[in-house]
């Protein structure tokens, strides 16, 4: 077997499993509530198409960051911590408790500089309808400088990291 590079090989691992979720389980519980519960839709297939980009670009974020928390543990002995703080984030910065709009104005500012609000937030306004995909921009610059650093960190990883032993 020739040798794969971590980050690709992690990558593609973490997008089998998406798409396994996607398709037997998001799907067949969304077209469930479709039936039980009157849900809003969408009218454009403009906006379907803008609603599944950014949801691949928040699952490549989402990807790239906890492969960054997953490297930390070569450096670190306990790198659970990481993975909790990027939780209690996403809570907070995702807008999955509460919008943005309801922030002080400094933390929405904040989290503006972060990932975060393009994991969450920018999807459902986007599935909405309340913005139309101007800020896609943002999550296609959070998905290169992500990608980015997931290759530096990968580099560093594999001149710094030495198995011992068999």
């Amino acid at each position: 077997m020739r040798p794969i590079h971590l980050f690709s090989h992690m990558a593609a691992r973490e997008w089998g499993q998406i798409a396994y979720q996607f398709v037997y389980k998001s799907l067949p519980i969304f077209i469930l509530y479709l039936i039980i519960f009157p849900l809003y839709i969408p009218k454009s297939i403009f906006t379907v198409l803008l609603v599944a980009v950014s949801i691949v670009g928040a699952a490549y974020i989402s990807i790239c960051m906890n492969y960054l928390i997953g490297v930390t543990a070569l450096w670190t002995t306990e790198s659970s911590w990481f993975y909790w703080a990027n939780h209690a984030l996403v809570n907070l910065l995702a807008s999955f408790f509460i919008p943005l709009e309801w922030l002080p104005s400094w933390l929405s500012q904040l989290a503006w500089l972060t990932p975060y609000p393009y994991l969450l937030y920018i999807p459902t306004r986007i599935y909405l309808g309340y913005e139309h995909g101007s800020h896609l921009w943002g999550t296609l610059l959070w998905c290169v400088f992500l990608t980015l650093i997931c290759l530096l960190a990968t580099k560093v990883l594999r001149h710094k990291v030495e198995v011992q032993g068999g």
